[in-house]
């Protein structure tokens, strides 16, 4: 989604025009999420007050999962498509972390990413040698032992 349309999706007055109609529970998503996002974009703002606006999204995600159903959720968790909802989850909850091992409890938000995961499964995907985007799990043992050798032939300073 683009920035300007996810500024016009979950803006104040779309989430009003939820409440006037009905709609309180959207309406309140629409909030979550904005809020979600201002502790993502918005400069200046305090760590811990970046924390606190993430706060109502998670505890939205992780009321929505019933962990004693059989069986687990699949595809979706109560209508969230689940990478979705695994995404969010542990973007806030590791970012959640940071804070509280970083010292002067402030870092930079955009230092932390997904590209060295988004990287690793590049490699893992252009490993695979059947072409199917995955390694077997007999292969992934010697997958791991590869991006090791190649890790440290990176990072070796006589090399």
């Amino acid at each position: 989604m683009s920035v300007p349309t996810a500024v016009a999706h979950f803006s104040k007055s779309v989430e009003q025009e939820m409440v006037n109609s009905g709609y309180i529970e959207e309406a309140s998503l629409c909030k979550d999420v904005r809020d979600c996002w201002r502790a993502e974009d918005e400069p200046g703002t305090p760590a811990a007050d970046r924390v606190h606006l993430r706060m109502p999204l998670r505890r939205r995600l992780l009321s929505r999962l019933d962990v004693g159903t059989f069986p687990p959720p699949g595809m979706y968790v109560r209508g969230w498509p689940s990478q979705l909802w695994e995404a969010i989850l542990a973007n806030i909850d590791a970012k959640t972390q940071l804070y509280s091992f970083e010292r002067q409890k402030s870092y930079n938000t955009r230092a932390f990413s997904s590209l060295v995961g988004e990287t690793f499964f590049l490699e893992l995907t252009l490993y695979d040698r059947r072409g199917h985007g995955t390694v077997s799990a007999s292969e992934f043992q010697s997958f791991i032992g590869t991006a090791i050798e190649q890790l440290h032939m990176r990072f070796d300073k006589e090399r």
